[in-house]
């Protein structure tokens, strides 16, 4: 029975995130329900895959007989029961994680990105403050336990707040619940760290002035300090997260898509991640995928920038194009105007179009004062 209930669970998520979607980013004249049918199953999946009828059918009995298999050996095997269902799961994740990535991973994270609006309008700094309160109750809870302190009611009454307290407030203080941390640099998850190592000493001289016994308080303090700040962070990269694996799971369903642009960027510094950044605003609705970096920087050569690997500089060009399939070369660097014409006479004579990606600054007339972008893609 594991096969159907894993299918009947992965649709019931599959539906439930797609009639949840934004309207913009679902498809035309569509109307998803839970209860709707569609051919995303496994035995769909399989049969996409170049697979018949009878392939379909062995494979699923195939992975019916190997789950009968764990079951029966976990039972038989008691003693090593733990270990053979940590290497079936570690298998498990890593089969499911790949066919689940072009349908509910790649779903779930768009209707993630397009919630952003939503979340901006009131909701984002209460899930903030609810999550760092939640987490420092837990961490303080994890460092109880590692210092070897009892978890009594008496403690929660009197210490918890004494340490959670005075972080909250130097969070508030320190203005992280103002911070746009989807925008956030090296300096503001420093004032957040700095933040809640001070309200921890602030908890622990609380805890040494009110408390008639306090062992392991300097330990136990340390402890707390440095384990709170790695959960406050990372809920607070979430949206980076969820970016990072939407260009992941965008690029693996579209490098092979009929229809996609190719394209090589030349350069890897910062008007190439603005680019990418650009890209990751409109998950699902985008018709090009990078396919490499061109950097004239020896030392960035084979390296990975962004999830995208460095061919080389333009002298390497003719390589990449005689192993690789490349629509077009777009310029994510700052680059003269006599270079830009050399390239595009270059890349014009092998056929591929040629743009630029512009970040500046304009003067602006007040007869001009239409709404423009502020970066744009021209076209050598």
């Amino acid at each position: 029975m594991g096969v159907p209930i894993f299918d009947t669970m992965l649709a019931i998520w599959r539906r439930s995130v797609r009639s949840l979607l934004p309207q913009p980013l679902k498809e035309a004249g569509s109307r998803v329900r839970v209860m709707q049918p569609d051919r995303d199953h496994l035995h769909h999946r399989l049969l996409r895959q170049t697979m018949n009828q009878r392939s379909a059918a062995v494979m699923l009995y195939a992975m019916s007989a190997a789950l009968v298999t764990l079951g029966l050996g976990g039972t038989l095997l008691r003693g090593r029961a733990p270990g053979l269902f940590l290497i079936a799961f570690v298998l498990a994740i890593a089969v499911v994680a790949r066919h689940l990535e072009s349908v509910e991973l790649w779903d779930t994270g768009r209707l993630l990105s397009g919630k952003r609006g939503a979340m901006r309008q009131g909701l984002l700094v209460p899930c903030y403050i609810l999550a760092d309160v939640v987490l420092l109750c837990g961490v303080w809870m994890l460092a109880r336990w590692e210092t070897g302190l009892p978890l009594a009611r008496a403690a929660f009454l009197s210490e918890l707040p004494r340490y959670v307290v005075p972080v909250f407030v130097l969070l508030v203080a320190a203005k992280t619940y103002q911070r746009v941390w989807s925008r956030a640099q090296v300096r503001d998850f420093a004032i957040l760290g700095v933040a809640v190592a001070a309200g921890s000493v602030v908890g622990a001289g609380l805890v040494w002035l009110f408390s008639e016994s306090h062992p392991h308080v300097a330990r136990f303090t340390l402890l707390f300090g440095t384990q709170a700040v790695i959960p406050l962070c990372a809920i607070r990269l979430w949206r980076d997260s969820v970016s990072g694996l939407m260009q992941v799971l965008e690029r693996n369903i579209l490098i092979n898509k009929p229809g996609t642009q190719r394209l090589l960027a030349y350069g890897g510094g910062i008007r190439f991640r603005s680019y990418l950044r650009e890209l990751s605003e409109r998950p699902g609705m985008n018709d090009r995928v990078i396919v490499g970096v061109i950097d004239d920087d020896l030392n960035l050569r084979g390296r990975i920038i962004a999830g995208h690997r460095v061919i080389g500089g333009f002298d390497r060009l003719g390589e990449w194009l005689a192993q690789q399939r490349v629509d077009g070369v777009i310029i994510t660097c700052l680059m003269d105007a006599k270079k830009q014409a050399h390239v595009a006479r270059v890349l014009g004579k092998a056929g591929l179009r040629v743009t630029v990606w512009a970040c500046e600054e304009k003067p602006l007339r007040a007869a001009e004062a239409a709404p423009q972008p502020r970066c744009s893609t021209e076209e050598e």
